[in-house]
């Protein structure tokens, strides 16, 4: 394949298209593929042919008997692979269907395949044959924060009870219109619409974990009062785009006349947030962290550690900070007014058992109770995202490559951090770096002489701009530019 600068992809037979350049799916088939179909739940990518191996980029190579799997679920790194389907069938597949059987609920998958082949595993197949299989779940999952400051208001009697009274409301957040696929066909089945729980009895400053969210279709998240479920508290129309975990956020006032307004002017009313969560690092010892804003009446604030390093800055009511990595073990920071740096106080918090994972700290409550219905006071908590840690892969060597190549970021678009791979093919000195559309250098990753072997860095790019940037890879006389796009 050949992309819009001249640049040749040896791609093996099979290829991705991502919008700006064409990409491998690993390191290919070895034959003819012939057909290629999506998963119902867009996770994976059937393919099929007349070939009997796929590699994947770190060269592991899978027996694939004329019919593979490419796997896109998440992986908090880097993990796009291929996989296989037991023994495969003894002759070339020709066509994939992926279908989802009844009952609609059903986790599972039937695939029938098609081809010329007469058995599939141990079993005769004449030319057609069907592989069922649990689907796996998509993966925008992660942790809802019940981190609200909402009051329930007793109008009836004029009285008004705030949160900081002890009568905290309890949220019930439904995922409505969500798209159930087909049943097979003939079966007198069509597609549905079904509504998911996603948290039930979510109260204050606590926490809970999301199923996994559909991919790449709109729906309503509706959040309600679990003592009144007829009317939605708030709701909003949201779609995940990446497979990045989520985070959702429930935070505001349900009388924005009830308590003291935002110092900045912002919205204060009942809102829910659904926000992408970040590549973990790759540092052993670390943690990465994003920090919620979630005090109605505090302006925007600078988290500063008491040895002065700023952590966030700027970070205003209702938002959530970019990802930062802190190492594992107990903080004290004091948050600052941004406007004139004045202390609000000071506060304390403890990940020592979160190492190599996602945590976000999360202020809530009131700055000034007494102006808020004496509701609680502003405190800092912590919430870990149960997500499976993974050992660090940054600078990883394997078996030396047969070519020098420099491998399309992930993820792309990204905020703030993604991962580049590129493969040296001989002991050569390395120079990665990165630059903006102007042509100014911005950040150099890799400087110094690097064994044969395939490498992966990541790019944090939290205090740059959102725009395109490019990342130029020289190693002896190979040179290559990739694009990427920096969302923040």
């Amino acid at each position: 394949m050949t992309n819009a600068n001249g640049a040749i992809r040896n791609v093996n037979f099979i290829a991705l298209w991502d919008g700006f350049a064409w990409e491998r799916l690993g390191r290919g088939v070895n034959g003819a593929v012939t057909t290629i179909a999506p998963s119902f739940d867009l996770n994976r990518i059937f393919v099929g042919g007349e070939f009997n191996e796929a590699t994947n980029f770190d060269l592991t190579r899978k027996p694939a008997n004329y019919i593979a799997v490419y796997n896109r679920a998440y992986h908090p790194n880097f993990a796009l692979e291929w996989d296989v389907f037991g023994s495969g069938v003894n002759g070339s597949v020709n066509i994939i269907v992926p279908l989802r059987p009844c009952p609609p609920g059903s986790a599972s998958e039937v695939l029938p395949v098609g081809g010329r082949f007469n058995q599939a595993g141990n079993k005769n197949a004449r030319g057609l044959a069907k592989w069922k299989y649990r689907a796996t779940t998509p993966a925008p999952i992660g942790i809802s924060l019940g981190i609200d400051d909402i009051g329930r208001s007793s109008r009836g009697s004029g009285n008004r009870s705030g949160r900081g009274s002890g009568n905290h409301r309890r949220s019930r957040a439904v995922a409505a219109g969500i798209n159930i696929p087909p049943c097979l066909p003939g079966l007198g089945k069509s597609s549905a619409s079904a509504d998911e729980i996603l948290f039930d009895n979510l109260g204050f400053r606590e926490s809970a974990d999301l199923p996994a969210l559909p991919y790449m279709q709109r729906f309503s998240l509706n959040v309600y009062d679990v003592e009144n479920l007829n009317t939605p508290t708030t709701a909003a129309n949201v779609e995940v785009t990446t497979f990045n975990p989520q985070l959702l956020v429930l935070m505001g006032v349900d009388d924005t006349t009830a308590y003291a307004r935002n110092p900045e002017g912002f919205y204060t009313g009942e809102t829910v947030m659904l926000h992408d969560l970040p590549i973990l690092t790759d540092n052993p010892g670390e943690v990465r962290a994003m920090f919620v804003h979630g005090v109605t009446d505090a302006p925007a604030i600078d988290i500063v550690t008491t040895s002065g390093d700023t952590l966030v800055r700027g970070l205003r009511y209702g938002a959530v900070s970019g990802p930062i990595t802190v190492a594992a073990g107990r903080h004290t920071v004091d948050l600052l007014r941004r406007s004139d740096k004045q202390k609000l106080g000071t506060h304390t918090f403890d990940v020592s058992n979160q190492a190599n994972g996602y945590v976000t700290p999360t202020l809530s409550g009131f700055l000034d109770p007494a102006a808020n219905q004496n509701g609680p006071a502003l405190a800092l908590g912590v919430y870990e995202v149960k997500l499976t840690p993974v050992t660090s892969v940054a600078e990883r060597e394997v078996t030396a490559p047969a070519s020098f190549e420099l491998l399309q970021n992930y993820p792309n678009p990204f905020n703030p951090v993604t991962s580049m791979q590129y493969s040296v093919a001989s002991d050569e000195f390395v120079s990665l770096k990165v630059y903006d559309v102007l042509g100014n250098e911005v950040a150099i990753l890799v400087n110094e002489k690097k064994p044969a072997g395939i490498y992966r860095v990541n790019f944090e790019a939290k205090d740059l701009p959102s725009s395109v940037y490019f990342y130029k890879l020289i190693a002896g006389n190979f040179t290559a530019t990739r694009k990427m796009l920096l969302l923040q």
